[in-house]
C-alpha cells in the first residue's frame, strides 16, 4: 500500500468522526463518541490528509522496478571495426659460403645485397670466416627483387686477380627460405651474380 493511499484512508477515516461524531463499530474497529471540539479538530485534519493524498504522486516515492536481468545485464552494442592488417613480417636467410679449396687458397669475397632497392647488407668471407650470412625480412610472401654487386678475390695468379660480380632478378619468398650467394666467371673475365634457393 502506497503513502498517498493511506493519507487518504486515514483522512477519510477522521472525517467520518467529524461527520458522524464517534460511536460507530465496523468489526474489530471502534470509534468511540466524541465531543463537539474533536469533532471540528478531526475534520480539518482529516480534509489536510485527503489534500495530501491526492496531491502526492505514486511515483514520486515509488520509482518504476526494474528486473534484476535488465539491470544486471546491459545489452552493449558493438560497432563492427575493420581487422587490422596483420603487422608480422617474412623472414628469411641471404648467406655466402666459401669452397674449403678456395679458402685455403686464401680467396675472399665481399657482396653488397639489395632487396626491393633497399641495402641490406654486406657479406664478406675469407680464409678466418668463411661463412657470412644476412637476415632478411619483407612484408609479405612472394617475388621480390634483388641486386648484388660483388668483389672476389682469386688467388689463381700471382699477384691475385680482382673481379666485379654483378647480378640483378627476382627470387620468390617464403618464410625461413635461404638463399647462397651464387657467382660465375665467364671466359672474357665478366662476372655474373644471382641468389640461388637452397
Amino acid at each position: 500500500m502506497t503513502i498517498p493511499i493511506l493519507l487518504l484512508l486515514f483522512g477519510g477515516g477522521l472525517l467520518l468522526i467529524a461527520i458522524v461524531g464517534g460511536g460507530l463499530e465496523i468489526r474489530e474497529i471502534k470509534i468511540p463518541k466524541v465531543g463537539s471540539g474533536p469533532r471540528i479538530l478531526s475534520g480539518l485534519l482529516g480534509a489536510l490528509f485527503l489534500i495530501l493524498g491526492m496531491s502526492i504522486p505514486e511515483q514520486a516515492n515509488y520509482p518504476p522496478p526494474v528486473h534484476p536481468v535488465a539491470q544486471t545485464f546491459q545489452p552493449v552494442a558493438q560497432a563492427s571495426q575493420p581487422v587490422a592488417p596483420s603487422s608480422r613480417r617474412i623472414r628469411f636467410v641471404i648467406y655466402d659460403r666459401l669452397i674449403p679449396a678456395m679458402g685455403a687458397l686464401d680467396q675472399s669475397e665481399q657482396v653488397r645485397v639489395r632487396i626491393n632497392g633497399r641495402v641490406i647488407g654486406t657479406l664478406t668471407v675469407n680464409r678466418s670466416f668463411p661463412e657470412a650470412e644476412l637476415d632478411v625480412s619483407v612484408e609479405k610472401e612472394g617475388q621480390h627483387s634483388f641486386a648484388i654487386e660483388g668483389t672476389a678475390v682469386l688467388p689463381i695468379s700471382n699477384p691475385p686477380i680482382q673481379v666485379s660480380c654483378y647480378g640483378t632478378g627476382t627470387i620468390e619468398v617464403a618464410e625461413g627460405d635461404r638463399f647462397s650467394v651464387e657467382g660465375r666467371l665467364d671466359d672474357r673475365g665478366s662476372c655474373l651474380a644471382w641468389l640461388e634457393k637452397r
